[in-house]
């Protein structure tokens, strides 16, 4: 599942970090999206996803929740520029696990013409507690893994490359990654959606993305491991994910 986070697309006794991004009015919220999420044919998680805008500059706030069949949960928001690059603000995760849990909040630092994104994070399980800062350079043309579909959606077919921050880092690497992409031009139909088809490889295997043109994700596969992401009324994914516990 560890993976799967990761390719596809999280109120403790933790203390506090950071103060995190405020949510601004949102002029619009659109209602989640409920996602199955299966390896080798059998449900192991769920995501759910909700996306709203500010009210004065436009700016969007991605929420996901991701809750694996082994009760692991990561809870990820994202705050993100409002125009075609989609380019990060801020993220914040909390991540809880049987052997690990963790709080992490990342931000965006300019000063004059660089840009560097600032991390925090508090580790209280396992024992002793960790406390870690780091920066790292931001590359232009950086986004969020999060915003891939939307990312895709906005751009015409062909190939080219993006880089990605991941804000599932369990692992604690904050390095960016190097996605390969390749768009075709390519459609299908998923229930009333339209949606087109991307590959993109991070590092070595390969998932298929079907994206509606508004950024929807519909379908995410990964033949190399058999994992599958696949949007899904609410009611269905949750009976489907609890029916295979």
């Amino acid at each position: 599942m560890k993976q799967l986070l990761l390719i596809g697309l999280v109120a403790f006794t933790v203390p506090a970090i950071a103060a995190p991004p405020k949510k601004k009015p949102a002029k619009s919220a659109a209602p989640n999206n409920w996602y199955l999420v299966s390896m080798n044919g059998k449900p192991v998680g769920t995501l759910s996803e909700s996306f709203s805008r500010d009210a004065s500059d436009g700016e969007l706030v991605t929420s996901q929740n991701w809750v694996s069949a082994n009760g692991e949960v990561s809870e990820i928001e994202t705050l993100t520029t409002p125009n075609d690059d989609l380019s990060p603000i801020s993220f914040n995760l909390h991540y809880k696990g049987s052997a690990k849990e963790l709080r992490l909040n990342a931000i965006l630092q300019r000063n004059e013409h660089i840009a560097d994104m600032h991390y925090k994070l508090i580790q209280s399980k396992p024992a002793p507690l960790k406390r870690e800062e780091k920066t790292f350079p931001m590359a232009p043309q950086t986004i969020f893994y999060s915003s891939l579909p939307r990312y895709l959606a906005r751009h015409a077919s062909g190939m080219y490359t993006a880089r990605a921050i991941m804000e599932d880092v369990r692992s604690l690497d904050y390095s960016v990654k190097i996605l390969q992409i390749r768009r075709t031009s390519e459609s299908r139909k998923f229930g009333a959606l339209t949606c087109e088809q991307s590959f993109v490889s991070l590092n070595g295997p390969m998932a298929e993305f079907w994206v509606a043109k508004d950024g929807t994700l519909c379908q995410v596969a990964i033949p190399e491991s058999r994992s599958l992401i696949e949007l899904k009324p609410e009611s269905e994914a949750k009976s489907a994910f609890k029916a295979a516990k």
